[in-house]
């Protein structure tokens, strides 16, 4: 399972706060970041 954030709220360091795979800026990038992490 992968662990994605992102949003207007959070920063690019809280991935290794909460121990996220990865950080989007918003919903679009979200899905280009997701299939990256799942090798698509």
């Amino acid at each position: 399972m992968k662990f994605l954030i992102g949003g207007a709220l959070v920063y690019p360091k809280h991935v290794q706060d909460v121990g996220a795979d990865a950080f989007a800026n918003d919903a679009i990038e979200a899905i280009d970041v997701a299939k990256k992490l799942v090798g698509g």
